[in-house]
């Protein structure tokens, strides 16, 4: 089985953003499960309106991968990673445990400013929606 965290768009809350300028860039740390921390390539911040064109009063931002050139894409937004969580990953036994986590766990995402590396903020996921993917019979 295969579990994908997507990386799509980026927010703040209203008051959050008076007078606070918004990052150029982000990246996102967390370690999901067992797996190893990770951490995301750079994401350039996109604002769009409704209607596709540039606002510049967006609360929301789409995240988009940064090239090596330092240009973006917008055409092809955010970014995914792909976890291996069937039977050659988890243990005998173990899928009990990794269906627990997913009901009751929340994934703590770091957010950083991908240009100064500084700390923005965190979030916390709740895995609960993802839970019914692993019953807990076999």
């Amino acid at each position: 089985r295969e579990m994908v965290l997507q990386f799509l768009a980026f927010s703040r809350v209203a008051q959050d953003c008076r007078g606070t300028s918004w990052p150029k860039t982000v990246y996102f740390t967390f370690q999901f499960y067992r797996f190893p921390p990770a951490t995301t390539p750079r994401l350039q911040l996109v604002q769009l309106d409704e209607a596709g064109q540039p606002s510049s009063g967006a609360l929301t931002h789409i995240l988009v991968p940064v090239s090596r050139d330092g240009t973006f894409d917008a055409g092809s937004p955010g970014f995914q990673l792909r976890y291996m969580v069937g039977p050659g990953f988890l243990k005998p036994g173990e899928r009990r445990c990794f269906a627990r986590y997913l009901a009751v766990q929340t994934l703590q995402i770091d957010v950083w400013d991908g240009d100064s590396l500084l700390l923005i903020g965190s979030a916390a996921v709740q895995m609960k929606e993802t839970s019914h993917i692993f019953s807990v019979s076999q």
